[in-house]
C-alpha cells in the first residue's frame, strides 16, 4: 500500500498541463481528466500507470519537460494507456 501524500491539484494540474498531458483547465479539482492526464504521464516515465500520484510518481513530475514530455496527440494518448 502506498502512503497517501497532501496534494495541491492546481499545482499537479499545472504540472501535467506544462508537460502537455492535461489539456482540460486547471481548477484544482482531481476529476476524470486529472486522472486520464496522471495515467498518461505514468505510461510516458514508465511508471505504475495507476492514475494515482504518489511518492514514487510525484518526483518525475517535477522533472524538466523535455525529459517527459506529453505532447502528443489527445486520441493518440488515450489509445496508448487503453482508453
Amino acid at each position: 500500500m502506498v502512503a497517501a501524500i497532501h496534494l495541491d491539484w492546481s499545482h499537479v494540474q499545472n504540472q501535467l498541463k506544462d508537460l502537455g498531458c492535461y489539456l482540460d483547465i486547471v481548477d484544482g479539482i482531481p476529476g476524470p481528466n486529472t486522472k486520464n492526464a496522471i495515467l498518461i504521464f505514468q505510461k510516458r516515465a514508465q511508471l505504475e500507470t495507476d492514475g494515482v500520484v504518489s511518492r514514487k510518481t510525484s518526483p518525475p513530475l517535477s522533472a524538466q519537460r523535455s525529459i517527459l514530455d506529453c505532447s502528443i496527440s489527445a486520441t493518440t494518448k488515450l489509445v496508448n494507456i487503453g482508453l
